[in-house]
């Protein structure tokens, strides 16, 4: 009967390590889900931020280059293949763009389709004048150093120059 009154007393302070364990298990699990769901937004809303500021900067360019091709001036500039094979180009672009997946998706589809558009901005830049500059890259970075504000300037003298001629509008 005194055995029985020790161990009522002391179990109690045998399992006081494994008790305190499984409460700070259970306080952090829960703690830990809050807080990954918290940090996953965060994660997914920059990350998409990203992805689609350079997929809006492109898709804002073939707007421009949309505008300057069918300006006069693009035109009777010599050759009609030049603009021919730009407007061909800036079609398959657009096509490009539109089939952006909109939705959170599991794969890499995005990364080739990315690849794909950037490519392809690269030569419509090219065949409209700009010769590839101002173009972001993968990572929301410049492809080379300062271009984009040179290609900024450049679209603005070419957009202006349109203007005066009176064959740019939106």
């Amino acid at each position: 009967m005194a055995n029985q009154l020790v161990d009522e007393l002391f179990d109690p302070l045998l399992n006081l390590e494994e008790s305190f364990y499984k409460e700070g298990h259970e306080q952090g699990y829960n703690d830990g889900l809050i807080q990954g769901e918290i940090e996953g937004r965060r994660f997914g809303l920059e990350n998409a931020y990203q992805r689609f500021r350079d997929l809006g900067i492109i898709s804002g360019r073939c707007l421009l280059w949309r505008a300057l091709l069918s300006s006069p001036s693009s035109s009777s500039s010599g050759t009609d293949t030049v603009p021919a094979k730009a407007e061909k180009q800036l079609a398959r672009l657009e096509s490009l763009l539109a089939q952006v997946p909109m939705e959170n998706s599991e794969g890499g589809d995005f990364d080739t389709l990315w690849l794909k558009i950037k490519n392809k901005a690269k030569v419509v830049s090219t065949l409209v004048g700009e010769g590839g500059r101002g173009l972001v890259g993968v990572d929301g970075e410049e492809d080379r150093d300062g271009e984009i504000e040179s290609g900024e300037r450049h679209l603005k003298r070419k957009i202006a120059a349109a203007q005066e001629e009176g064959g740019l509008d939106f």
